[in-house]
């Protein structure tokens, strides 16, 4: 079993890029160059390391993060280097999972298809990686296809990312071969496709001796450059984001793929000389600062559990990486604020579906551990209570846009649906499966169409559970219009102690302001309402002058919660033997009727609305200007709406994905409640018949929103 690596000897590295740009087969060429596979596999033969899951060989794409693992020898310095790489997926309904592995890395190396050019995916993760200040490099792979027209994709990039966006080395005819061009000052019989070596040599050189006055000095001087200072220079220009460089190479020959792990081994950054991640302390927001660790072996422990697995011969599977301390077989370590340590039995290091263990692991390193069910995706292991508050920075992972509800076909499968559903949101960061008490329905949300497909896929074929799927429910909520006034008296004479009582319902809705109540007491004082559904509705109520609450009398009389309403009780009378609540709802149930009953137009539904971006940075490349126009008005440009009901929402997401030659995001995010146009059309509202469950919207595209009032 092999023993812990120095950090100053590890590599780790995150492809990530668009989907299709060929990380999982440049995977491929790295594994069988290093030597650790003797024959490359391919996405069409379904025999790579990387994508072993049956659905990945269905789709032909990756669908969640693969580690691998490889040694790799320096040409500066001798020594033989590990290199820990993260296949990440590049379809947008996956994309939860490759902004998950940044935080486990030092290097988000770009991967981008030279004949497809820089995609949608491409151009989010990397500015998510620049949020998180992360060292970033670029690889153009498939250099050897025809067509393609390398320079102008080189300047497309630095117009996108930055003019800090430099070759490292230069492509030759047919994309045969590469030339460094850092290391490498004139031609030795080599001719680039594009520029010159002598160009872009002086490019980058003076691109990294700029961050060293001395060194600066020691160029313009004319001096000879000193190999290690330069190097360091080269960390530091990476450490900033003054510097990323650009390699070439193509998977499927292998032109250029010495020279990229050259680049991988000497020129990337190591835990020692990368940005450390950003881990707080604290409680809650307000109360974090920031922790700063060390990458000492000698310290206590500090890892982050970045991936949660189910493997089915060793159950659950919690991949970790190391920022500070050791790790070792039968150590005793703290899972977060718990104040019971667990054992830690055995440690792996994962090649794709394989497990290979270890008899410790350094800072630096990446690792998992397996049958501890206390791990969760996000958890920080520590072997000091000091740690128990020290959290990693939240990430911006994507919110569910799309979501279907979901019933079981066979109710034999309620007893093992909810565990299997339990692992599933485990594993997927970006997958909410809740039971929305509103509408008595179960829905599925994920980022998208395929994404949920296939987390039904690993339902059957994992699990044995089949589900049907449905539009959901839109959750209508009830409030008034206008004020109104109630009134009802209440005798019982029957034999023994009598009853009696009278009260006055006033019912007047509340002012909506922005996303949420513009709070206004009326007279008399009512204390503080309570907040129903998702804080965006405020109920009122006089405690001090009635035992019944407006709110309550208004679901006893048949409705749902009230939105937007206050209301206040006046008691003339009540005999004290029977007052209990029974008869307070009673008689605000009687009032409500009265007040709200004969009173066309008092009572409203609301809908759920939200504010959305619509196509948030959409740019049309390659459309003509008239096609360009056109497809703005149609909706699908730069704008954003701060309140649309849900149903106006429906296939937005489709609409933006098909936009021709265009790239764009798409948002939601909770506004206020709105008058349903159902309302309009209803002569007498009666609150029998205004349930969220016997209102549902009639020819519904299923692409929608989540719904955030439930």
């Amino acid at each position: 079993m092999a023993t812990a690596h120095p950090p100053a000897e590890i590599r780790n590295i995150a492809l990530v890029g668009h989907g299709g740009s060929g990380k999982t087969t440049l995977t491929e060429r790295l594994l069988f160059s290093a030597g650790v596979t003797q024959r490359m596999g391919s996405i069409q033969d379904k025999n790579t390391v990387s994508d072993w899951a049956e659905e990945e060989h269905h789709h032909q794409h990756s669908l969640h993060q693969t580690m691998v693992h490889f040694e790799a020898k320096s040409h500066m310095s001798g020594d033989t280097v590990v290199v820990n790489l993260l296949d990440t997926p590049g379809l947008g309904d996956f994309i939860g999972h490759a902004i998950a592995s940044l935080p486990a890395v030092e290097t988000a190396m770009v991967v981008i298809d030279a004949g497809k050019g820089i995609e949608t995916v491409t151009r989010r993760i990397f500015n998510i990686a620049k949020e998180r200040n992360l060292p970033r490099a670029i690889v153009i792979n498939k250099i050897d296809e025809h067509n393609i027209d390398l320079e102008g994709l080189v300047e497309r990039i630095r117009n996108a990312f930055g003019m800090e966006c430099l070759p490292i080395n230069l492509p030759t005819a047919g994309g045969e071969n590469v030339v460094n061009v850092f290391e490498t000052e004139k031609a030795d019989g080599a001719t680039p496709v594009f520029g010159s070596i002598e160009d872009a040599h002086q490019q980058i050189q003076e691109q990294v001796v700029e961050v060293d006055e001395a060194l600066t000095e020691t160029y313009f001087e004319g001096g000879e450059l000193d190999p290690k200072k330069l190097h360091t220079a080269f960390e530091k220009c990476m450490r900033d984001g003054h510097l990323v460089p650009i390699c070439f190479c193509s998977a499927k020959t292998g032109a250029g793929i010495d020279d990229l792990m050259h680049v991988i081994v000497d020129y990337m950054p190591s835990p020692l000389e990368g940005n450390p991640r950003q881990f707080v302390e604290g409680g809650g927001q307000t109360d974090e600062k920031p922790y700063h660790y060390t990458a000492d072996a000698k310290k206590p422990l500090l890892a982050h559990v970045f991936k949660v697995a189910s493997d089915r011969h060793i159950g659950k599977l919690g991949v970790f990486r190391v920022h500070q301390g050791m790790i070792k077989p039968k150590d005793e370590v703290y899972i977060g604020a718990s104040k019971k340590p667990v054992r830690v039995a055995h440690i792996f290091k994962r090649l794709g579906n394989q497990n290979i263990e270890v008899d410790e692991l350094g800072p630096g390193d990446i690792g998992a551990v397996a049958k501890i069910d206390e791990i969760h995706f996000g958890s920080v292991l520590h072997s000091d209570h000091s740690a128990d508050t020290v959290h990693l920075k939240r990430l911006p992972l994507p919110k569910p846009m799309y979501g279907v509800a979901v019933e079981l076909k066979n109710h034999k499968d309620e007893a093992k649906f909810a565990p299997a559903v339990h692992k599933l949101m485990e594993e997927d960061p970006s997958l909410i499966i809740e039971r929305v008490a509103a509408t008595n329905q179960t829905v599925m949300r994920g980022l998208g169409e395929l994404h949920l497909r296939v987390v039904n896929e690993k339902l059957k074929d994992q699990y044995g559970i089949e589900i049907e799927t449905s539009v959901p429910k839109i959750a209508f909520k009830e409030s008034v219009s206008a004020k109104s006034e109630g009134h009802h008296r209440h005798k019982k004479q029957s034999g023994g102690s009598g009853e009696f009582g009278e009260v006055y319902l006033r019912v007047e809705p509340l002012a909506i302001s922005g996303r949420g109540v513009r709070r206004q007491v009326p007279r008399g004082g009512l204390k503080r309402g309570r907040v129903h559904q998702g804080g965006q509705a405020g109920v009122h109520r006089r405690g001090a002058e009635s035992q019944a609450d407006p709110a309550r009398a208004f679901r006893a009389s048949g409705g749902d919660d009230p939105q937007f309403l206050h209301g206040r009780y006046r008691k003339r009378s009540l005999d004290q033997a029977r007052a209990c609540r029974g008869h307070g709802d009673g008689r605000g149930r009687h009032g409500h009727r009265q007040s709200t009953g004969p009173v066309v137009g008092v009572a409203e539904l609301l809908e759920p609305a939200q504010e959305h971006d619509s196509g948030r940075g959409l740019v049309h490349d390659g459309l003509q200007p008239r096609r360009a126009d056109a497809a703005q008005r149609a909706g699908l440009g730069d704008r954003r709406v701060q309140g649309t009901p849900r149903r106006g929402l429906s296939g937005q997401e489709t609409r933006i994905q098909r936009a021709p030659c265009a790239r764009g995001g798409f948002f939601l995010r909770v506004a206020r409640p709105l008058p349903s146009p159902i309302t309009r059309s209803v002569t007498h509202v009666s609150p029998n018949v205004m349930r969220a469950d016997t209102l549902v919207p009639v020819r519904r595209d299923p692409r929608h929103g989540p719904d955030q009032f439930h």
